[in-house]
């Protein structure tokens, strides 16, 4: 099942005795900075240090030319402030690069690679009794990928594995509304 709350993504509240998967979308050259991954590094360090770690040993950087392999996931355990229950940040490589100029598509998501990823993730939480959370629109903001394909892989993913499902969508009347930065030409 899945079910549509609105709300923070990195404060989900597990049922009692469950734990929770917070999946996310990472690209595949070590860059950390923008995105829902901020959100994520505000409450804990702990999957920041370890994909920045995993882009290390591939030798992964911007202009390095080298990438971590796309299909890969990292389960980083994590402990959230004032919350109860088992939480795991599920680092998926599913992105090709940060510019979407430089793809031919302008979609930086690599759709085979989130499949693969969303299996895992979704086998892995299975196996543990975990639910997986994620924000609303995963992959179809700063990758540029269609939220509908999106959904619909998730969804295929949630009843393969029959684990439930929370997307978030984040509404903060308070915070300035995300408009992307215009590109110098």
């Amino acid at each position: 099942m899945i079910k549509l709350i609105q709300g923070d993504a990195t404060s989900p509240r597990p049922r009692l005795g469950q734990g929770v998967v917070i999946a996310h979308i990472c690209n595949d050259v070590g860059g950390w900075g923008a995105g829902f991954v901020l959100a994520i590094s505000a409450v804990s360090s702990a999957p920041e240090a370890a994909y920045r770690a995993l882009a290390k040993d591939h030798g992964a950087t911007r202009n390095s030319g080298k990438r971590i392999p796309r299909g890969q996931v990292q389960f980083v355990d994590c402990r959230i402030p004032d919350c109860d229950g088992h939480y795991i940040v599920a680092n998926m490589i599913a992105q090709n690069g940060l510019d979407r100029r430089a793809v031919p598509n302008g979609v930086l998501v690599d759709y085979v690679a989130l499949e693969k990823c969303l299996d895992i993730v979704f086998a892995r939480s299975a196996e543990l009794g975990f639910e997986v959370h994620m924000p609303k629109g995963i992959g179809s903001g700063l990758a540029g990928g269609n939220a509908e394909t999106i959904y619909g892989m998730i969804e295929t993913a949630a009843k393969k594995f029959c684990v439930d499902v929370t997307l978030w969508e984040f509404i903060d009347s308070s915070a300035p509304p995300f408009v992307p930065k215009k590109r110098r030409g």
